[in-house]
């Protein structure tokens, strides 16, 4: 079996950290498996290499319907909608179609001329719509994304990678709409001018094959390839408060779309589990403080759940600063803490401390306060008024 090379997205950087030999072999050119809530990347392959998209590209328009748009705000098909070749929901000139089933026409049928009248709706033209594409998925996180077009018909230079449409995919999945259109097998539409052909019928096969599978879209075109955007939800066999485990999917250049999307998404099912709350809640750590009142400040970890090999879990340690100094309020935010995996992967979590650490009084500190200055010279000119005072009763006792 060929050996997976892994790569872990860390503070916005990618580091290589070894292979997994059980990995299974795959025909897509490039791949990864994210965990959906945490970003994690559990496998790649060449996930940071231009590809094209093909009707991938159609989650970010969707996206961007869902934001821009109401249900009810009705989009017209433009003049030239004709014109546009390839899967289509073959709109009219002058047809009116609400957001709503757009949304549906672009997950499902993946329609292009829904896609360009989606654009015009939205920017005014197609041109300002990529414009407006480009910048959400900046925004999103994107770095190696360009899109041109709206549909994905291919563009010599409308090219993105696996890795960024993992993160757009993170990104429409948080929208629970999204998640409803992309899951739906079939839906029924209204229109205004064409009522034979309202039955839309979802391309992505592996919903009715694979419970687990929630969505998103397909792609192909001859220059793309096969390529799929998925979405998954597997019940974590780990005891948590969470119970799902959440996969984001990408396969591009596919011979196989559909096996190679289950025998990865399997894979890192069972090769990790969401065995982070359990591994935090399972210890206490406390950092030195320095000049405090107390020599400890307690540690909570808050972090996101996040996939942890099983090995990983066995060996993971919380990396935390040395010392803090006082004060330390309860609830603060302590900085460079994260989780140390055996293969020295650092994950950075959230901590704050449990308890307050008041300082210890510190003379000199006293002092360079302006209260503590105003004391100062106070009591100072208390005594030197005092000893005046005690010289001057000595010398008429002297002189008794």
């Amino acid at each position: 079996m060929t050996p997976c090379l892994l790569l872990v997205s860390v503070l916005g950087t990618h580091h290589l950290i070894g292979f997994y030999e059980d990995a299974p072999a795959i025909t897509a050119k490039s791949a990864i498996v994210m965990d959906a809530d945490s970003g994690r990347v559990l496998y790649g392959k060449n996930i940071h290499t231009s590809r094209y998209p093909a009707s991938t590209t159609k989650i970010l328009t969707a996206l961007l319907l869902l934001e821009n748009t109401r249900d009810e705000e009705m989009l017209s098909a433009p003049d030239d909608t004709e014109e546009v070749t390839g899967s289509s929901l073959h709109l009219k000139p002058g047809e009116y179609v609400s957001a709503k089933e757009m949304l549906y026409a672009l997950l499902l049928r993946s329609a292009n001329d829904g896609a360009y009248a989606t654009a015009l709706k939205i920017a005014g033209s197609e041109e300002k719509f990529a414009e407006l594409m480009n910048r959400r998925a900046s925004e999103i996180g994107c770095r190696n994304t360009r899109f041109f077009t709206p549909h994905g018909l291919n563009h010599d230079y409308h090219l993105t990678t696996a890795y960024d449409l993992a993160l757009i995919a993170k990104e429409a999945v948080k929208h629970a709409r999204i998640l409803e259109v992309a899951s739906t097998r079939e839906h029924w539409i209204t229109r205004s001018i064409n009522d034979k052909d309202l039955l839309l019928i979802n391309n992505n096969k592996l919903l009715a094959k694979r419970p687990e599978f929630k969505g998103l879209k397909t792609g192909w075109t001859v220059p793309a390839g096969r390529c799929f955007v998925g979405y998954a939800e597997y019940d974590s066999v780990m005891p948590s408060s969470f119970g799902k485990e959440r996969y984001i999917s990408v396969v591009l250049g596919s011979r196989d779309w559909q096996t190679d999307t289950t025998a990865l998404v399997d894979w890192a099912a069972r090769k990790f589990e969401l065995s982070t709350v359990r591994f935090l809640e399972s210890r206490d750590w406390s950092i030195p403080a320095i000049r405090g009142r107390e020599s400890k400040a307690y540690l909570r970890v808050q972090s996101p759940p996040f996939l942890m090999s099983l090995a990983d879990y066995q060996t993971a340690e919380v990396v935390r600063p040395a010392s803090l100094m006082a004060p330390v309020q309860a609830g603060k935010v302590i900085k460079g803490t994260a989780i140390e995996l055996a293969n020295g992967e650092l994950i950075p979590v959230h901590a704050s401390s449990l308890n307050e650490v008041k300082a210890s009084w510190n003379l000199m500190k006293f002092i360079q306060s302006p209260g503590g200055l105003l004391s100062v010279i106070g009591l100072g000119g208390m005594a030197y008024w005092g000893r005046l005072r005690n010289r001057r009763n000595a010398r008429r006792r002297i002189r008794r």
